[in-house]
């Protein structure tokens, strides 16, 4: 698996802590998600200190064709909910065509820190939580593991949300940007960064040499 395990450690907890833990079983892997983003690992490939993380929170893994949500209370509880279509946490990204270029950029506010990531098609840009990003990691990967595609995105026309995955055969992350407010500091540098060819180093329409 291409993520850190601390990292992915302290993302499920945080969840199960806030809004809920989302733990499914589609009969070939496990699905996690939180509020904006969702990790899939294959039945074969996920690591026993994976398991051994979502056991510690929840009690145990959801049996194959069931999903429950498991959050903290008084008592640890949890109830069943649908399992949802694998298309939505683990889409083949091969069929993707949008592909993004980390800027160097980061951002913040008063809660958390993320990266400008500029879409290599049309140069706009978008936030993505650090944390989230700051995971993949080529050194978390398990002997004869493949290497990560990604960041790459895939648009919602129905919800009018761009999603973000890097996936291999045994992982797939997918993150939902953070949409800044109109006419704030952060909307503003997105749209000034339009103007920069990140991948190429120059402004738009600015000749080399």
């Amino acid at each position: 698996m291409f993520l850190k395990i601390g990292m992915f450690k302290g993302l499920i907890k945080s969840a199960w802590k806030g809004s809920g833990l989302i733990v499914g079983n589609d009969g070939d892997g496990i699905y996690l998600m939180g509020s904006y983003w969702s990790i899939w690992m294959a039945r074969w490939g996920i690591t026993n200190k994976a398991k051994a993380a979502i056991i510690e929170l929840t009690g145990g893994l959801p049996s194959e064709g069931t999903a429950y949500r498991a959050w903290k209370d008084q008592e640890n509880q949890y109830e069943m909910t649908e399992l949802y279509d694998p298309e939505m946490y683990r889409p083949d990204v091969r069929k993707l065509k949008i592909e993004y270029k980390k800027t160097g950029i980061i951002m913040n506010d008063l809660r958390k820190d993320y990266i400008a990531l500029q879409d290599k098609n049309n140069f706009r840009c978008l936030m993505v939580d650090r944390f989230i990003a700051d995971m993949v990691d080529l050194k978390s990967r398990e002997e004869g593991e493949e290497i990560p595609v990604g960041p790459l995105g895939r648009y919602d026309h129905i919800k009018g949300t761009t999603e973000i995955f890097w996936q291999n055969e045994v992982c797939t992350l997918k993150a939902m940007p953070c949409i800044p407010i109109e006419e704030t500091r952060d909307a503003f540098i997105l749209e000034q960064m339009e103007r920069y060819d990140f991948s190429e180093r120059k402004k738009i329409g600015e000749e080399h040499g």
